[in-house]
């Protein structure tokens, strides 16, 4: 009987962490390849550097945000946002992947994991 009781209870929770995977796998993994639709529009370089980006309700939201390039490599932004002008604003760039200098005309995929 308590055997009985013991596998009835390994299984419940297999099925457990099985829905609880795929659960967290669904809300965290991209639906599709990433597209590259965002061009960085301009490189600013004061104390740190600055990426410009078209305004978008992505761009501009607040928050910790990564930009993917299409070319390999990302870049992390700040919660920063810096107007720059009706169609634009900067980010601050807080670090990025060894190797990658960000280029006027690089295209990026806004990723907010």
């Amino acid at each position: 009987m308590i055997g009985r009781i013991a596998l009835g209870g390994g299984i419940a929770a297999a099925a457990t962490a099985g829905a609880g995977y795929a659960i967290a796998r669904r809300l965290t993994a991209p639906a599709g390849p990433r597209t590259f639709d965002l061009p960085a529009r301009g490189i600013e370089h004061d104390d740190d550097d600055l990426i410009v980006l078209d305004r978008t309700d992505q761009t501009t939201a607040p928050g910790i945000y990564n930009l993917w390039f299409e070319h390999g490599g990302w870049a992390q932004l700040s919660t920063e946002i810096v107007d720059r002008g009706p169609t634009r604003v900067a980010r601050r760039v807080t670090g990025t992947a060894p190797g990658l200098t960000p280029k006027v005309g690089d295209r990026v995929s806004w990723s907010g994991i």
